[in-house]
């Protein structure tokens, strides 16, 4: 993409946030403006264009799209049209419960179409909100000048407007080695070449980023620059606990009389591995098959019907993020989510961190929780 393109793209989003600025949405557009100010930035420093000279190398070109944030097709426009109709919005009880029909943003949403209230992100995930829904918002105190409160779902709507928005899962953050920058590729079925995104400061401190974290990354659907950090997720070690045997293994003990002293704590589990070294899997199946469970493992590197078919198989599934492609990471936490298969990430899990972290994981299977 060419500098003066991305500058108009930016330039376009801006006016329109301006557009709708009022004394009810000012802390939202001053955020989403700063965003902008930081794209800015970066491309009058050139940072953005690596990945775009290596496909004029080629002589390769690429239909540029107009990103159309507020302006709809008519067809969305008639569906908007008519999720208004259907969901009505009020303000009740002197202001302090609003019905609202909700917006998704890159990052958040707003609830109601003139007062336009500011959904965290981690509400957006925690209630399952999407566009059109209909959601209540009830006035809860006021921090500092700046009002919060408590949402709930009233009605999905089965005719959800098309988000303008596109979610991509389970990138590892790497640090440039010659901007002292940290950043993330994408790649893309669309694309020749991974993309290189520098983060702003702005995610890195929100989130408080650093080499090897996971992360999800939003941006505009027509391009990938156009966007920010999501969501961060947890992948630091379990608390541990302490394995139970039956009794301790004495030295004069055979390896094959030990073997038989650890409880079957992982019986019926079927425990799957995606990435990883396979001198250390080797060693991982060894563990889970001494106590019990069946040990799955995927390279990451297998056909997609393989893949899948695998993950739906397992009860318990851990992603080794420094050996693993970002497709095969990609896929692995989009079937987990899916069919609510209980996941985890790691940089690096040797085989006693392993059983330990299995052994938590294992608290959060449905068969436990009931």
């Amino acid at each position: 993409m060419r500098k003066e393109t991305m500058i108009a793209l930016v330039k376009e989003e801006m006016i329109e946030v301006l557009k709708n600025l009022d004394s009810k949405n000012l802390f939202h557009v001053s955020e989403v403006l700063e965003s902008q100010i930081n794209i800015l930035k970066a491309v009058s420093k050139g940072v953005f264009f690596e990945s775009a000279a290596k496909k004029e190398e080629k002589n390769e070109t690429f239909p540029l799209k107009k990103i159309e944030q507020t302006k709809k097709s008519e067809t969305e426009q008639s569906v908007i049209k008519k999720t208004k109709e259907r969901f009505q919005e009020k303000i009740l009880d002197d202001g302090n419960i609003i019905h609202g029909i909700f917006h998704r943003m890159l990052r958040g949403g707003t609830v109601h179409t003139k007062k336009e209230l500011y959904v965290p992100e981690s509400i957006c995930r925690q209630m399952d909100f999407h566009n059109d829904d209909l959601v209540e918002a009830t006035y809860l105190k006021t921090v500092k000048n700046k009002p919060y409160y408590t949402y709930r779902l009233l009605k999905k709507n089965p005719n959800q407007s098309i988000e303008q928005r596109e979610e991509i899962t389970g990138i590892a953050i790497k640090k440039h080695l010659d901007l002292k920058r940290l950043y993330i590729e994408l790649s893309r079925p669309q694309e020749d070449f991974p993309t290189t995104i520098l983060l702003k400061d702005n995610d890195i401190d929100q989130f408080n980023l650093k080499e090897g974290d996971i992360i999800d990354y939003v941006c505009h659907p027509d391009d990938v620059m156009l966007g920010c950090v999501l969501w961060k997720h947890k992948v630091d070690p379990f608390p541990i606990i302490e394995e139970q045997s039956h009794k301790a293994a004495s030295k004069r003990i055979s390896p094959k009389k030990a073997r038989r002293a650890f409880l079957p704590i992982f019986e019926g589990l079927n425990i799957l591995t995606v990435g990883g070294n396979p001198s250390l899997t080797d060693y991982l199946k060894e563990e889970i098959e001494k106590r019990s469970g069946n040990f799955i493992r995927l390279r990451g590197y297998e056909k997609r019907p393989t893949m899948v078919a695998k993950i739906k198989s397992a009860d318990i599934v851990v992603v080794y993020t420094e050996a693993i492609s970002h497709e095969a990471m990609y896929l692995t936490k989009d079937i987990c989510k899916k069919y609510e298969i209980v996941h985890t990430f790691t940089k690096n899990c040797g085989k006693k961190q392993f059983v330990k972290r299995i052994s938590s994981l294992k608290k959060k299977l449905p068969q436990n929780n009931s």
